[in-house]
């Protein structure tokens, strides 16, 4: 069945050759559209059903909390490896008479405490508690699927209209942080090409030399086709515009040399 083509975003695909000890010669593909991103790999048998790829999970649910307690760590929040004490015991705790605390939960219930809903801070600390659980009730196996299931459930929740939303929202960013400096050098390219029709005049009426809004009258014509070869505008120039761009130009390189 063949594909169906999709408009908008396009795909950007980046292939390398890799290894893998379990099928060999494997084609590793990271793929991004817009801000979706996944690494997809294939092995290179001619087989007729490739196997699917499965992240280990356990490994990169491991990398995932270790970077939660991290940030935790950072906020001065508690995480899972934090020693906390209940509050009645909090004045006179000695951990070789009571004991340790047993409730699991206990971290997690002061980073809620600490934190307002939907921050990051307090979705860490939530995407922690989870894996947590996740860890000690899964296997290896059941770890693995469980991570391919967030990702996807993460890209597909993503894709669509708020990957769109916010790729456009990026490239207009960057379109506006672009476009002071495009108005900048376009207005120096005018005034380089002012300054050059200038000088050649110049060079044939020294008498006019330093005069700016006489020797605008005469370049007038030249200017303006010259612009529009170079894609530098339509709209013609006014005498005094050119007088003003010749000035600035002058002041810009020093002087009439």
């Amino acid at each position: 069945m063949p594909k169906a083509k999709q408009s908008g975003i396009p795909l950007n695909e980046i292939r390398k050759l890799s290894y893998s000890e379990e099928d060999g010669e494997v084609v590793v593909s990271v793929r991004t559209r817009g801000f979706l991103r996944d690494i997809d790999v294939r092995d290179t048998k001619h087989t007729l059903h490739k196997r699917v790829f499965i992240p280990d999970g356990k490994t990169e649910l491991a990398a995932l909390a270790d970077r939660l307690r991290a940030h935790l760590d950072a906020r001065g929040l508690p995480t899972d490896k934090t020693e906390v004490i209940p509050i009645e015991l909090d004045w006179g705790y000695d951990p070789k008479e009571h004991g340790t605390v047993a409730d699991e939960d206990l971290w997690f219930g002061i980073s809620q405490d600490s934190t307002e809903p939907l921050t990051v801070d307090r979705l860490s600390a939530e995407l922690l508690h989870a894996i947590m659980r996740l860890q000690r009730k899964f296997n290896d196996d059941d770890l693995s699927n469980i991570f391919r299931a967030m990702c996807v459930y993460h890209l597909y929740s993503a894709a669509g209209e708020l990957n769109e939303l916010a790729t456009q929202g990026e490239t207009s960013r960057g379109n506006l942080g672009k476009g002071p400096q495009v108005k900048k050098d376009w207005g120096a390219a005018q005034r380089k090409l002012i300054l050059e029709i200038a000088r050649e005049f110049w060079l044939l009426h020294p008498n006019l030399k330093g005069q700016y809004f006489n020797t605008a009258k005469k370049i007038q014509l030249a200017v303006n086709e010259a612009r529009a070869n170079q894609s530098l505008g339509a709209e013609p120039l006014a005498i005094r515009t050119i007088s003003n761009q010749l000035r600035k130009a002058l002041q810009e390189v020093g002087g009439l040399l």
